[in-house]
């Protein structure tokens, strides 16, 4: 099996390993290299993927940031016959202590790996499993996919949570003792607010008008993001000057664009690496989801001084609760109420300091931290 080091080091130990599919461009990978960055002076780290790298990888940024991954390229059948066999090979060798890894398959085959060893295993849950994957797969791959997550999320002796609401709700819905919460963290020193030249040179850097409006979306082109939900609004809103920027991809991309492409007001960005400049350079952000974890992007927008309008889910309020003064919730479902909010909060000016909040990458990190040094002493 052909395995691919990125980073050449002469390290024969590494404390914790970090296991995950793939280093796609996406908030999993962004707040895995938060939180490998906030432990490298305590603990030595590896990454492992399990396949092949997608085109939007984010395998660059790790290792301009001197963080060693190990691609194992698996197919589905090796995947399958190798996987466990190949993982405990790494894992005695490098002399690992905790394995921790985010995913469905991730989860399983660490979990299979270092049953029967003193490796202690974390698995990091970015959502609640039955809202996920039944939004993203046939039903058929849903139900056998559901069914061995949470098999395994049962057998699990470690769980972090990346919201107080999936913990709540894991616990409530499973019984689960074995699960903390660690809110997920944002760059704050990358994703911040810009002065008003700034905002006008990246406008017109896009080609984006000055005396727009500019409300955008970051969310991702799959059911449970409900993207329609926003153009809907959005169109009800009574504004002269306004204009939806709409980033990012998805199953239900070509759809939705095929429907409103010819909308003058509405512009579809796509997958873009600068989705910073693109939250600097908007007024308002806006998101219709009716599932998260505990979303990068509105935490990110925030950052950058947004006024958020949020669907009215049990994530959204905690991020209210967590900053407060940032913006407001609407009834999802309800597109009056949508639009309303949107009219509101583009006449109110919500700002509110991230600094001193738990939503930081840097206390994110720290808090993961304290968590390893726990599993590590045996709590």
């Amino acid at each position: 099996m052909e395995i691919i080091k990125n980073v050449n080091t002469n390290k024969e130990q590494y404390d914790i390993m970090y296991v995950c599919a793939d280093l796609k461009r996406v908030g999993p990978s962004n707040q895995t290299l938060s939180i490998i960055k906030g432990a490298s002076k305590e603990y030595a780290s590896i990454v492992v993927t399990l396949f092949k790298e997608p085109k939007d990888t984010m395998i660059d940024e790790y290792i301009k940031s001197n963080i060693e991954v190990v691609c194992l390229n698996l197919n589905r059948k090796a995947f399958i016959l190798n996987g466990k066999r190949i993982l405990k090979n790494i894992m005695n060798k490098l002399k690992i202590k905790i394995v921790h890894s985010y995913g469905i398959k991730p989860d399983y085959i660490c979990q299979k790996a270092t049953k029967e060893t003193d490796i202690q295993h974390i698995i990091t849950l970015r959502n609640f499993p039955k809202e996920d994957i039944f939004t993203r797969m046939n039903k058929l791959n849903a139900i056998l996919a559901y069914r061995m997550h949470i098999k395994t999320l049962l057998k699990a002796k470690n769980i972090v949570a990346c919201s107080k609401t999936i913990e709540n709700k894991m616990k409530n819905k499973y019984k689960q003792d074995n699960i903390i919460s660690i809110q997920n963290g944002v760059d704050i020193y990358k994703f911040k607010e810009v002065d008003k030249e700034e905002k006008e040179r990246l406008r017109k850097k896009y080609g984006i008008e000055t005396d727009k409006k500019v409300f955008i979306s970051t969310s991702s082109f799959i059911p449970r993001k409900r993207i329609e939900e926003t153009i809907l609004a959005f169109n009800k809103v009574k504004l002269a000057n306004k204009q939806l920027l709409l980033l990012g991809t998805g199953s239900k991309y070509e759809k939705i664009y095929a429907k409103y492409k010819k909308e003058k007001d509405i512009k579809f960005i796509g997958k873009t690496d600068n989705v910073v400049e693109y939250l600097q350079m908007s007024d308002i952000f806006v998101t219709s989801s009716q599932s998260e974890g505990l979303p990068n992007g509105v935490i990110e927008a925030a950052a950058c001084g947004l006024p958020v309008i949020m669907s009215d889910i049990g994530q959204h309020k905690e991020i209210l609760e967590e900053i407060k003064e940032i913006g407001m919730t609407y009834k999802l479902g309800n597109l009056d109420d949508f639009s309303h909010k949107l009219q509101i909060v583009e006449k109110k000016d919500y700002r509110s300091s991230l600094i001193n909040s738990n939503l930081t990458m840097s206390n994110m990190a720290r808090k993961y931290v304290e968590y390893y040094k726990e599993i590590l002493n045996g709590r």
